[in-house]
């Protein structure tokens, strides 16, 4: 689960990107800045539930809803460290410039998808065990047991 976890966040890097490159180019000229990174954001966002359920949607039923919390968590600590790293070291940008995308209530919604990538292993595996997806025969899957709850 760990080896497939860190590859689908990995996966998510160039997804990002050209969302980023998306936002950018095609976006931000008819938007605008703020509505374009609003924009971009739920883009991400279903871009990344997307990513998550097409890499990861076989093997989260196993997992507890705890281990797709502590999965969600781990990418959040590595987006974070990804975004200051690259966004300072080598973007050049100031830390008071990638602090303003986390102040919501500066309008900016980059905090909502940090929460939507922390919860999207859950979301998967709800959405798994709902539809029934990916699951030879067509049969729902089962998911971890637990005594005394049907």
């Amino acid at each position: 689960m760990i080896r497939r976890a860190a590859l689908t966040w990995a996966a998510m890097v160039p997804v990002a990107i050209v969302n980023g490159t998306f936002r950018e180019l095609a976006l931000k000229p008819v938007l605008g800045d703020q509505t374009a990174r609003k924009a971009s954001v739920a883009t991400a966002s279903i871009a990344f539930l997307v990513l998550v359920y097409l890499l990861m949607r076989e093997h989260v039923v196993d997992e507890t809803d705890h281990r797709l919390l502590e999965v969600g968590i781990a990418w959040l600590a590595a987006t974070i460290a990804f975004e200051f790293g690259f966004g300072h070291f080598v973007d050049g940008k100031s830390w008071g410039a990638l602090l303003h995308d986390y102040n919501i209530f500066a309008g900016r919604l980059w905090p909502v998808f940090l929460g939507i990538e922390v919860l999207a292993p859950l979301i998967v595996k709800r959405f798994v065990l709902w539809q029934g997806a990916g699951i030879e025969g067509g049969q729902r899957p089962q998911g971890p047991q637990v005594k005394g709850v049907h």
